[in-house]
């Protein structure tokens, strides 16, 4: 597989958009190393893995934080003993998430059925294994979500929907009957605390954005507006997956709207990845407190109206 060699892309170096796009060629060449380290793992096994979250959105800073591997199998037999030893190792999470297909729900986050998250589905990527476990981990997820308890599912996306809306509206996060403030909108400083999860943008901005497009696609399915060969075909980057939809005539959005959330997606992004820099040098971050006001007040509006046909 070609490796493409790049600088890591550090924010403060970079505009917000240049950076999106040094951002995706970064991880591309990341995740087709990591590729094949685990092609030497998984040559003839009867498993696929998978990364989700910003891996499989290529939107991972070079700052370190660990890689969301996910392990599809559909034999409960099947010997991860050599995928299970890269966990607490250099660059992973130090616990992976497990699927077996036909037993677990792939729409519950670690197993939890009140934790609904199509949105790892929708950003997974197969890196190495059996292809053919991922399609069928996509299958799954689409047939509950076409299926009987297809209201469930949408509560519940919504319900995550709303409380990130709500970190964007006032800023904070819920912790212990207490508000952490992650952005303070009067001044522009961004906060990052990662031991009490305070990341910047992340928290408010970017979720808001991605549980919107997650729970409008969920819906889709659910109303069966959608089919299954649109959603295994759907890029994982957020950027890259709007024009898929419009390109396909699906968007509800005109073109001025569109470039409205592109623009403000990447800017939320660039922040909370400079914030994240920042951070690990001991450097508070300020943007410019009108500029951060109008990417929330873009994405609030992005996150209230109907996204697909």
């Amino acid at each position: 597989m070609q490796k493409v060699t790049v600088r890591e892309p550090t924010p403060s170096q970079y505009r917000p958009t240049g950076y999106h796009d040094i951002l995706v060629t970064y991880n591309t060449n990341n995740l087709n190393q990591l590729t094949d380290q685990l092609n030497e793992m998984t040559h003839g096994e009867d498993y696929v893995i998978a990364v989700t979250g910003s891996d499989g959105r290529f939107e991972k800073s070079q700052m370190l934080s660990p890689i969301e591997l996910l392990v599809i199998t559909n034999n409960t037999s099947t010997d991860l003993s050599k995928i299970y030893s890269l966990q607490d190792t250099a660059g992973f999470e130090n616990r992976f998430e497990t699927i077996e297909l036909g037993e677990d729900n792939p729409l519950f986050y670690s197993g939890n059925r009140n934790s609904i998250y199509p949105s790892r589905v929708f950003d997974s990527r197969p890196l190495s294994g059996d292809p053919s476990l991922h399609e069928a981990y996509i299958k799954s997820a689409f047939n509950k979500l076409a299926g009987e308890e297809s209201k469930r599912y949408l509560r519940r996306t919504k319900r995550t929907l709303e409380l990130a809306q709500q970190t964007l509206k006032d800023g904070s996060i819920g912790r212990k009957n207490a508000k952490i403030p992650c952005v303070i909108m009067r001044t522009g400083e961004l906060l990052y605390d990662p031991i009490n999860y305070v990341k910047a943008t992340k928290n408010g901005f970017l979720r808001t954005a991605q549980y919107k497009i997650s729970h409008d696609i969920a819906k889709a399915i659910a109303e069966e507006r959608i089919d299954l060969s649109t959603i295994e075909q759907m890029p994982r980057n957020v950027t890259q997956r709007l024009d898929y939809f419009n390109n396909r005539g699906l968007l509800t959005l005109n073109e001025r709207d569109l470039g409205d959330i592109v623009h403000a997606y990447q800017h939320a992004l660039y922040w909370h990845h400079l914030a994240e820099e920042n951070y690990n040098q001991g450097i508070q971050t300020l943007v410019d407190k009108d500029d951060l006001n109008e990417v929330a007040d873009i994405i609030n509006r992005f996150s209230r109206k109907p996204l697909l046909r």
